[in-house]
Order: structure tokens, then C-alpha cells, then sequence
């Protein structure tokens, strides 16, 4: 009984194949359309690794590219990919990075992964993932490199917002590098909106009255009349206006809107002195700015127009940022303001003293 198990097992046992003669059956596979066999053939010529490559088997890199396609064609979501690649690269092909778009989104919208037998001959080892059962899946791949070429322009028309939506599929999938390029699309979106948004000048009376105060804009009803007392010329109803002025030249540019109240309602200035005569209000405005500040900053810093809104006039003081420190006298006495969000602080002495640093040459 022995002898003859013994004798079974030696009469059933088939010789080992050599590398070289595997590789021989599996061409042979190829001629014969079997996709396994085009993506595995393919794979050992780009790689020189694995069990069809024996001792002095020499990779070519376009022996992979031709029967890699075969396979590509065939619908083989990974051999898509590197298809893409080789276009996008020179990988056994010249590059065309027009056909590698074209492969990549084969590759993108492919719904068949990885059989377990292929992940053995997967190229791109560093890219697998715990994704779909533990298989590389192309597709989420493919998305990231179909983003990098709409956010490039290259072999398919530049494209931010497409981009993006690539790069969002692949982020879920845990690829760093597109988390990267979404962040450095967020940041370049910010920088062009704030360097192509118009300066508080170009604004118009309108939109300024529209967008409410902020760190840019200031809204007085009147310039001397106390509204609650009725009292006309009030030294503290002007105080109060020129310090906003004093606030922005000493921290950015900004446009205080006289004849507008705090709820955004244009009151307009026709009870604040004013006859008709718009360079007769202006100047009275201008006089009292300048003997709080001083000639060089409201020459320099400070221009005041007058618009009807309405059927009301009001007035506008554009106040440029000051190249020195401007200080504001009032009742004998030396004052400081600065603009803090949309509101005008003085601050305290060791507060001005960082303020100057941080904010004039």
C-alpha cells in the first residue's frame, strides 16, 4: 500500500516550469486576447519582477506599453491607469498627454477593480490601499491625475472648478497630495478675490451704504447738528466724526458717509447747514478736519465729495492710509485713534507704541 501511494504521487507530480517557460505559456495567452495574461505579461516587461522573470529576463518598456494596452482595451481598470501614465510620462510611448486624459478617465469611470491574482502584478505598489476589499482601486487615482491635468491645462482644457471636483474623490480616499492641492485651490481663490476685489474708492455711495460698517466704513447723519438736542455747530457731534477720520488714516483705507444713519437709512445732510451749496459744506468740513490734524495729513489723506441719494445729498470723506502717525488736538489736548474692526479706538500708550511699529514705516 505504501509503495503504492508512493509510486501515485511521483507518477501525478508535474515537473516545474522554469520562469522562461511560463512566461512562454502566458504569451501564448496573450495571442490569445486573455486579459489576466496582457496585464500580467505586460507588468513583468515594465517591471523585470515576479515569477515569469527568470535570471537574464531584460524589461523593455514598450513590449509593456503594447501588450498592457491589449489589455486596456479590454476594460482592465489597473492597465487603464498605466496606460494614462505611460501617455502622461513617456512610458514605452511618446508622450501625448491629450490620450492620457482619454485613458484616465477610462480608468475614472471604470466600475471593475482588481482580481486578487492581478494585486500580485499591480506597478504602482505604493499606491494600494485598504479601499474595495483591500484591492487597489485605479479609479480614485485616476480621479487625482485627471484633477492635476484640468488644473494644469495639460491635454484637456484648464479647468479649476472640474479640478476640484477631482480632487474631492480622491481626498476621501485618503490621497494626500490632492488634500494638498485643494488646500493650495482654496488659498489661490482667496488671494484673487481679495486682490481683484475694488478698492473701498472705487465703491459707489450705494454699495458702501448697502454693505453696512465694517473696518472700511463709517456712516454719521449729520457732521455739527446734534440730532437729539437740535443744537447746531456741537463741537462733540464734529469730535466725534473728525476722530473717525483720525482712526482711518491711522490704519487703513476707509469712507465715512455723512447723511446716512446707523441703520443703513440715508438721512441725508440738507439739516446739517447744508443750503445747495456743495463746496461752501465741504469746506467747512475740510476746515474743521484740518485744524484737528493738521494740513500735510488732510491735504495728503482726505477727500470729500458730496452725492445725491434719493433726493438727499451726502456727503463722502475718503480717508487714505497715512505714511506717518496722525494725531488729533482737541480742546488743547493731544489725541490717538486707531480703527479696530468697525469701530475707532484710542488706545493705550503701550498699545500705540506696537500700533506705530506694526503700522508705518
Amino acid at each position: 500500500m505504501c509503495a503504492m501511494g508512493s509510486s501515485f504521487r511521483r507518477k501525478n507530480d508535474a515537473p516545474s516550469l522554469s520562469p522562461e517557460e511560463k512566461l512562454s505559456w502566458m504569451e501564448k495567452a496573450v495571442d490569445q486576447g486573455n486579459i489576466s495574461a496582457n496585464w500580467k505579461v505586460g507588468m513583468t516587461y515594465l517591471t523585470g519582477e515576479g515569477s515569469l522573470a527568470g535570471k537574464d529576463f531584460k524589461t523593455s518598456n514598450s513590449k509593456a506599453f503594447k501588450v498592457t494596452k491589449a489589455a486596456a482595451k479590454q476594460g482592465h481598470a489597473e492597465a487603464q491607469y498605466f496606460i494614462g501614465d505611460a501617455y502622461a510620462t513617456g512610458i514605452g510611448i511618446e508622450v501625448n498627454k491629450q490620450k492620457s486624459v482619454k485613458w484616465f478617465y477610462l480608468a475614472a469611470t471604470n466600475e471593475k477593480g482588481m482580481d486578487e491574482a492581478d494585486i500580485l502584478f499591480s506597478y504602482y505598489h505604493h499606491l494600494k490601499s485598504d479601499i474595495l476589499g483591500g484591492l487597489w482601486y485605479p479609479k480614485v487615482h485616476a480621479h487625482f491625475r485627471l484633477g492635476e491635468a484640468y488644473l494644469k491645462g495639460e491635454g484637456i482644457a484648464k479647468d479649476e472648478s472640474k479640478a476640484k471636483i477631482c480632487f474631492e474623490f480622491a481626498k476621501e480616499y485618503h490621497v494626500e497630495k490632492a488634500t494638498e492641492y485643494l488646500y493650495r485651490l482654496e488659498f489661490e481663490q482667496e488671494h484673487r478675490e481679495e486682490n481683484n476685489k475694488p478698492s473701498i474708492f472705487e465703491r459707489s455711495n450705494l454699495d458702501i451704504i448697502a454693505a453696512g460698517e465694517n473696518e472700511e466704513i463709517e456712516y454719521k447723519e449729520t457732521f455739527s447738528l446734534n440730532t437729539r438736542t437740535g443744537q447746531n455747530n456741537d463741537k462733540k457731534i464734529r469730535y466725534a466724526t473728525v476722530r473717525e477720520v483720525a482712526g482711518f488714516l491711522n490704519s487703513r483705507d476707509g469712507v465715512l458717509l455723512i447723511g446716512v444713519s446707523d441703520a443703513q437709512i440715508v438721512t441725508g445732510v440738507e439739516c446739517d447747514g447744508f443750503e445747495g451749496n456743495g463746496d461752501k459744506y465741504a469746506l467747512k468740513i475740510n476746515d474743521v478736519i484740518m485744524s484737528a490734524i493738521g494740513d500735510a495729513a488732510t491735504a495728503s489723506c482726505v477727500k470729500i465729495k458730496l452725492d445725491v441719494i434719493e433726493d438727499k445729498t451726502v456727503c463722502r470723506i475718503e480717508c487714505k492710509k497715512s505714511k506717518k502717525p496722525v494725531y488729533y488736538i482737541y480742546q488743547g489736548d493731544e489725541k490717538i485713534f486707531i480703527r479696530v474692526g468697525s469701530s475707532t479706538k484710542d488706545p493705550k500708550p503701550s498699545e500705540w507704541d506696537k500700533w506705530k511699529e506694526d503700522n508705518f514705516d
